[in-house]
Parts: structure tokens; sequence; C-alpha cells
């Protein structure tokens, strides 16, 4: 996702009632959506929304999954986002030593 997607998605909820009702929940989204804001490189942006999306996960696993429902499906739509990036790294590194010679 898109820095502005994400950080846009991340205003709505604030706004929303029952989100704003749950201090807990409004705090982890608005410290995350600052990180976002803050980030500069597409390597801290990619470092922001895994970490908003592993403690969103954790709040969720740790509430029973009882939390608003543009929660659950931001929560759901935010998953993938760190994965797309997990296999970038031992590809560059298997290439930069193949490069090296040292891949053998």
């Amino acid at each position: 996702m898109g820095k502005e997607k994400v950080l846009h998605d991340l205003d709505k909820l604030l706004l929303d009632v029952s989100v704003e009702a749950d201090s807990e929940l409004y705090q982890l989204l608005f410290t995350r959506r600052q990180d976002l804001a803050a980030a500069q490189k597409k390597s801290d942006l990619v470092m922001a929304q895994a970490e908003l999306s592993e403690r969103l996960a954790y709040y969720l696993m740790t509430h029973q999954y009882q939390a608003p429902q543009s929660v659950i499906a931001f929560g759901y739509q935010l998953a993938g986002a760190p994965h797309k990036w997990q296999g970038v790294l031992p590809t560059l590194q298997m290439l930069a030593l193949s490069l090296l010679g040292m891949g053998k």
C-alpha cells in the first residue's frame, strides 16, 4: 500500500467513534500513523507498515478480534504489505555474492 493511502485510511479510522472509544486501539493507530508520516525513505515506510501490521495483528489476537469492523478490514488489507518485500534482501545478497564470485 502506498504511504498516502495508508495515512488516509488511518485518518478515517482515527475519526471513527468506535475507535476513539477504545483508548488502547486509538493510541496504537495514532502512534503508528506518526511513524508512517515521518517515514522518508522507502525502507522506512516498509518498516513502519510492517510494525503497524504486526502491532495491529497482535492487538486483534489479544482482544479475540473484538474491534470495529473497519479496523479488522484495514488489518487484513495491510497484512500483505510487509510480505511483498520479504524475498528482496536474500535475492540481492545472492546477486552480490555471485557478482563477487563467492556464490559457489
